[in-house]
């Protein structure tokens, strides 16, 4: 499903109690609610929703909300209604149960297994430790990170390493904007001033390391010794109340702490901010003293990624202030010069789809559903390389034991193809093909390299299969 302030698809599963709110959650915006001539029903029928989620929120009629994507909108009004009445509390019914089966006694649970065997082809249910975890994260995921973090080492030595690479990339993204011609005047100079005003956010920031601020945010989480049922309620609701606090009285940190709960580097338009999360920041993926071209090759690519996100993904549609630019004809021209998400990357998503789909990477309905990613895979990708052979430049390379034989270039990308390695069960795949928005490890690699002429050149690959879209990309 998307998210309204994102317009992406999250590779989520549908129904996820949690994630609705989130979907619905846009914060004070530049857009408000259709008008009730353009089929959006009444304005009690579209306010209601929002006020489930947060009755405190004082949310009206009035209420300016921001939305990348309007049509995805409009595409689930028209499903819903289309769907007969029956079906849709057949859904919504078997949501409920799915979200709370897991957490009932073992005659429901024994159900719970059967039913995760059969979808995903796991062999057993989670260890209890894997359980426990699982759900003490999902509700103190922040002071998880705190505690996890007090534990480091190196933790001086982890900025200053990261600043220096997130801050060649960014500069090598910059170079790529200023001579694109797939930005025009305004979004270019949108594109540059974001850069130049783009920060990092790496690990657990000092504030969550604040035992009082812990205190704070988690004081209206009511525990119960004999109760884990309750519990699970207790933290459900409290997750909720956070985000009516967020929506009610933002502030600054309220606009990027929740990428540090995400799986991977993510850019957070809102605070035109990139987030690593603190349990990437570990070895292999990462070292302070990794050589350059293992750094970037690893972390630095998804630093990459999430940068060129920023300013030509999802991100290109937020000003460095994080302000949606709302598109319309009128007022100020720059605010309202603003293109549709991934505007950038139209030309390369296209022309890698095509090639791609020539090459037998993999089917080309898959492929047109994940070319968005695939473009800033392959862009993110270039910016890490370009970096590297801008620090090389100004510092020798350093050969690796055992590997002495490889280039340090070479090196880069064995430490990126390892990014890509993943084990999943066949039903496991399937499901990721059809939920998340990415093409799966193996696939996308290929042809990833498959476009990047370096690798075919300290590889020794045959030029026979010549990257054509080369000129694609911004």
């Amino acid at each position: 499903m998307r998210h309204a302030a994102d317009g992406r698809p999250q590779g989520r599963e549908c129904g996820d109690d949690e994630g609705h709110c989130d979907r619905v959650r846009a914060g004070v915006g530049d857009r408000h609610w259709p008008d009730c001539d353009s089929g959006g029903g009444s304005g009690d029928a579209r306010v209601h929703p929002l006020k489930a989620c947060y009755p405190h929120s004082k949310i009206t009629e009035n209420t300016s909300v921001m939305l990348v994507s309007p049509q995805y909108v409009a595409d689930i009004a028209v499903i819903m209604s289309t769907t007969d009445r029956a079906s849709l509390n057949n859904y919504l019914i078997w949501q409920l149960v799915r979200n709370y089966m897991p957490y009932l006694s073992s005659s429901y649970t024994e159900v719970v297994n059967m039913y995760t065997k059969f979808r995903m082809g796991a062999d057993k249910p989670l260890e209890r430790w894997q359980f426990c975890f699982q759900v003490t994260n999902g509700f103190f995921g922040h002071l998880l990170d705190s505690l996890y973090s007090d534990n480091k080492e190196m933790k001086d030595e982890r900025e200053v390493v990261l600043q220096r690479v997130f801050s060649r990339i960014r500069d090598s993204v910059g170079h790529k904007v200023s001579v694109s011609t797939h930005f025009d005047y305004f979004t270019r100079q949108t594109a540059i001033d974001k850069l130049h005003a783009m920060s990092i956010q790496i690990g657990t920031p000092n504030i969550l390391k604040d035992r009082k601020f812990l205190k704070i945010m988690y004081k209206d989480l009511s525990v119960q010794n004999e109760d884990f049922f309750q519990n699970i309620l207790y933290g459900k609701g409290f997750l909720r109340r956070r985000q009516e606090h967020t929506l009610n009285s933002p502030g600054e940190e309220t606009r990027w702490l929740p990428h540090l709960l995400k799986d991977r580097v993510t850019y957070s338009p809102a605070a035109n901010k990139v987030v690593i999360p603190e349990y990437l920041l570990n070895d292999p993926l990462f070292h302070p003293n990794y050589p350059t071209n293992v750094l970037l090759g690893g972390i630095g690519s998804m630093v990459a990624e999430a940068i060129v996100d920023g300013v030509a993904g999802v991100g290109g549609v937020f000003t460095a202030t994080g302000r949606l630019l709302d598109g319309s004809q009128t007022g100020n021209f720059t605010m309202s010069h603003a293109e549709k998400p991934n505007a950038a990357l139209d030309d390369a998503s296209r022309c890698l789809t095509r090639s791609w789909t020539n090459l037998g990477v993999d089917s080309k309905e898959q492929l047109e559903k994940t070319a968005v990613s695939n473009a800033i895979s392959v862009v993110g990708l270039q910016a890490a390389y370009n970096a590297l052979s801008e620090a090389y430049q100004v510092e020798n390379a350093q050969l690796l034991p055992s590997l002495e034989d490889l280039d340090p270039q070479a090196v880069f990308f064995l430490q990126y193809s390892q990014l890509h390695c993943s084990m999943a069960t066949q039903q496991q795949a399937d499901l990721d093909r059809t939920l998340k928005p990415w093409l799966p490890g193996h696939n996308k690699l290929t042809g990833i390299l498959a476009a990047t002429p370096q690798f075919k050149h300290y590889f020794f690959c045959s030029d026979s299969d010549s990257n054509d879209c080369e000129h694609s990309f911004f």
